[in-house]
């Protein structure tokens, strides 16, 4: 019996009842975005006709469901799904050109990227690099599945495939350290004041999509405010009562100057909050590093209960000490927090309007609204729990985090919200998801926590993705990593290497290995990351590349040798999704709704899915010891826990046990709910609910940890990072790794005089329609964003287009300083900043995506990333181009 034919006996041994209906519903999961919402499918005659939401669930918008979801039956027709095992016959690879697709078999598929891997590997596992999106049709897939294989294959080679450094770096970065989340969201139940500084939670996509929307809509009607700094305002401000206009990556500015009149002009703040929440007490000493314990090296403060120094674990630690100066084994030592309220002192209202054009007045009125509204001191009771109330925040996502400056721009807003006392807590700003259960009612399994870990600090316990923020990894000497995070520790992701200059600082760090295998799942890193051309560069050199997709694009059309067809999520059983309690789940008091993506129909073609491929080639490749060890931690939440008592954690699955999907989900689910709860039970019940408990919810008094309010492991590394990284060829300006939230402005200001005629910033918004360019092929989609008028067109001042000679409805040309260009049909608007363009990230080519083939424009091709143009920090690229604009004469419009 062949691969393919093992998979469908296996399918219909669980859901061949079900499917001889004629017509019938499933309960299932969402995967147009990563919001992964909870979906029921309607199934007539075999086929999926309907998709709609669960009232019953509060995973999404109880039972409404965005136009992205109710458009998913239309990919699952669409008659240019890959559904067979292709490989390419052109041997030139390049962007446009023709693969000249060849059918083959999953025998040979798969024997010809073992043979690669295998040989790779011995070669060195180095060279065999991954990357993913956590997108369509990938999900909670993507970090789980796909990404726990290449650990247990040996390399840590990971190749950005367009999230991250183009999304979220910051974002997770900082959430985890912050929060032990992937993401901040509103408490939108209780939350009365809302400071939205890009981003579109709660309006139209971002995280927890669909529950977000329902939740910031019922917080609209019940009076919530919310103020949006952007700056465009035709997306998500249109839903505010203000719109304050910005400049791109000046928002530290503000943030920082609101900090400053909160602590020493307005002077009330959450002092409790800093004083045991934070590491603000921590001595810091004339080196801006921790006063330590001769004998443990342990970070020391003051006591002021008792007037005496201390570990910061010592357990009879009351009242510790923000600010003054205190001696401690012969050196002076003053709280972080009194360095940091000194340090904020220079950041004036007025300097921070000449920067980001936002009126002085503003930023005092936004301070003290910000004061006024999180009534610091208050309680308020929930089930009969006493919670702190804070019901204000600050809150942004991908326009804020995603520029060169993008950490200490993050910081500076996490600087805000630690000041107000309202990180999750009630009416505050939570971590996405819910990071802490105490477990399912009836069995205490689906149980995971934060904790204070290394120094104190709050420590991730369930965490998506197999690499972990703290505690940071140890500077290394280059030449490991070709991303260069052995130079470079404290980033997750970045640019390279796909950067521009990544060739030649790779020769100085000795090149000590070449790329071999390119592996890539759901993600389209020509399109998504960088310059196509920079991407067409690296991705050129690699001998051999591979992917598992249900669809063509410009990567896979351009560089794969061989692609794999990924069954679509309506064919899909997957259990990821399930637990991606810091991810996906919505946040506050509503309940735990456990779901599973059942497959609602079998799949067409010999379209498979992920993890059965992902077991098979761990078989071929002899790590399925490995691989299964990495899939066990993760779904019995066995590092999700203080490490003390972790490894009395009972297995799932063996280590040399060879199981299909099937069977792991089945055991995945009797593991956490019971033995009469497995996959059969959830076949025919859907999904479970449970209430959450207020100290699941708002967590963050209940556990023993802090946040760093200052980044001493930064201070600490930098001149080590310095040395290392200067030779071979990085020339940073190394102030930037300082522990204090300082303002740096972004290379868009400092790389080009101010007047310039390249006076234009661009920015790409996110439109609610698309996810990742994807969504653009679907025809329901595309019908809608022909309708939108800022979808496929580029955004204008009508003020800075009257000037230019330019009117509504003209092609013009985006022109970057290196000739490069991009042209688009223009529209004229009020909403959007006179220093700004906007521009949807679209602009596809490929010949797998007809629909969505010359629609809108790419303002990646108006980038050009090198050291200088990301944040080496987080790993954040800048996303922002200078470009001129002019009227094009007789060019075809990209609509």
């Amino acid at each position: 019996m062949g691969i393919v034919e093992q998979d469908r006996e296996r399918y219909r041994k669980i859901f061949g009842e079900r499917d001889k209906q004629k017509d019938y519903w499933v309960y299932s999961i969402c995967s147009l975005c990563y919001g992964e919402c909870s979906i029921r499918v309607r199934v007539l005659d075999g086929k999926p006709v309907a998709v709609e939401g669960v009232p019953e669930s509060d995973r999404g918008a109880q039972g409404s469901l965005c136009a992205k979801g109710v458009s998913a039956i239309m990919d699952w027709h669409n008659p240019n799904r890959i559904l067979y095992p292709v490989k390419r016959t052109n041997p030139k690879k390049g962007l446009h050109e023709d693969p000249k697709w060849e059918r083959i078999t999953w025998e040979e598929a798969l024997d010809t990227i073992t043979e690669k891997l295998i040989t790779a590997r011995k070669k060195d596992p180095r060279s065999t690099f991954f990357a993913m999106t956590p997108g369509p049709t990938g999900g909670m897939r993507s970090n789980v599945t796909f990404t726990r294989f290449f650990p247990a294959y040996g390399t840590a080679s990971h190749a950005s495939g367009g999230p991250s450094v183009m999304c979220g770096a910051s974002a997770h970065h900082l959430g985890a350290l912050q929060y032990a989340a992937w993401d901040i969201v509103p408490d939108y139940r209780y939350c009365n004041y809302v400071l939205r500084c890009g981003g579109n939670e709660g309006w139209g996509g971002g995280r927890n999509s669909s529950a977000s929307v329902r939740l910031a809509a019922a917080a609209r009607e019940r009076g919530m405010k919310m103020k949006v700094m952007d700056p465009q305002g035709f997306t998500v401000a249109s839903k505010g009562e203000e719109w304050i206009p910005i400049l791109p990556a000046t928002d530290i500015a503000v943030f920082l100057a609101i900090s400053n009149l909160i602590v020493n002009e307005i002077g009330v703040y959450d002092k409790e909050y800093v004083r045991h929440k934070t590491n603000g007490p921590y001595l810091l000493g004339p080196d801006l590093l921790y006063v330590r314990d001769r004998q443990t090296g342990k970070p020391l403060l003051f006591d002021e209960a008792d007037n005496k120094v201390k570990t910061y674990d010592d357990p009879t630690l009351t009242h510790p000490s923000i600010e003054g100066k205190y001696t401690a084994h012969g050196v002076e030592g003053r709280p972080a927090f009194a360095l940091i309220k000194e340090h904020l002192k220079q950041y004036k209202p007025d300097w921070a309007s000449e920067i980001s054009t936002v009126p002085a007045d503003t930023i005092r009125r936004l301070a003290r609204e910000l004061v006024d509204e999180a009534k610091i001191g208050s309680v308020i009771e929930i089930d009969g729990v006493k919670i702190p109330y804070r019901p204000a925040c600050v809150v942004g996502y991908k326009g804020l985090q995603t520029h060169q400056n993008s950490f200490h721009q993050y910081a500076a807003m996490h600087l805000i919200n630690i000041l107000l006392g309202n990180q999750d807590v009630c009416g505050g700003l939570m971590g996405s998801g819910t990071p802490r259960s105490l477990g399912y009612p009836e069995t205490g399994r689906f149980a995971f926590s934060p904790y204070g870990g290394f120094e104190g600090m709050l420590t991730a316990g369930a965490w998506p993705v197999g690499w972990t923020v703290w505690p940071p990894r140890k500077v290394e000497e280059p030449g490991n990593r070709m991303n260069f995070q052995d130079v470079l520790s404290h980033s997750g992701s970045n640019i390279y290497p796909y950067a521009e200059d990544w060739e030649e600082l790779w020769h100085n760090a000795g090149h000590s290995f070449q790329p071999e295998v390119f592996f890539t799942y759901g993600a389209n890193v020509v399109m998504n990351i960088i310059r196509p051309e920079a991407a067409e560069k690296f991705l050129k050199k690699i001998p051999f590349a591979c992917a598992l997709q249900p669809f063509h694009n410009e990567t896979t059309e351009g560089f794969c040798d061989i692609v794999l067809p990924e069954s679509h999520y309506l064919e899909t059983l997957d259990i990821t999704s399930a637990f991606g309690v810091t991810y996906n789940y919505p946040v506050g008091m509503d309940k735990w709704s456990f779901h599973l993506r059942l497959p609602v129909t079998e799949p067409r073609g010999e379209a498979r899915d992920v993890q059965d491929v992902m077991n098979e080639l761990a078989d071929r490749v002899g790590i399925r010891p490995q691989y299964n060890a990495l899939l066990d931690d993760f779904y019995t939440f066995r590092k999700a826990r203080p490490p003390e008592g972790s490894s009395e954690v009972a297995r799932i699955i063996e280590p040399e046990e060879r199981i299909s999907n099937a069977e792991f989900v089945d055991r995945i689910l009797m593991y956490h709910f019971g033995k009469e709860r497995g996959l059969a039970w959830f076949r025919d019940n859907s999904l479970i609910n449970w209430y959450k408990r207020p100290e699941e919810s708002y967590w963050r008094w209940f556990i023993n940890a802090r946040v760093p309010i200052y980044h001493e492991g930064v201070e600490a590394d930098r001149e080590e990072i310095k040395k290392k990284a200067e030779k071979i060829g990085f020339h940073l300006n190394w102030d930037y790794f300082t522990g204090m939230t300082s303002y740096f402005p972004s290379v868009i200001y400092t790389e080009l005089p101010a007047d310039s005629e390249y006076d234009l910033l661009v920015i790409s918004q996110r439109d609610p329609l698309m996810t990742y360019r994807f969504t653009a092929h679907n025809p329901y989609i595309n019908a809608a964003a022909l309708l939108n008028p800022y979808t496929y067109n580029i955004a204008m001042n009508a003020e800075t287009a009257r000037k230019k000679g330019i009117k509504d409805g003209d092609t013009i040309c985006l022109e970057n300083r290196f000739g490069d260009k991009q042209t688009g049909q223009v529209k004229l608007t009020e909403l959007i900043h006179p220093g700004v363009v906007a521009a949807v990230g679209l602009g596809s080519w490929a010949k797998g995506k007809p629909i969505a083939k010359g629609k809108g424009i790419n303002p990646n091709a108006l980038l050009r990333h090198d050291q200088y143009h990301f944040c080496p920090i987080s790993g954040a690229a800048e996303p922002t181009a200078r470009v001129k604009a002019y009227k094009k004469q007789n060019a075809r419009s990209a609509t």
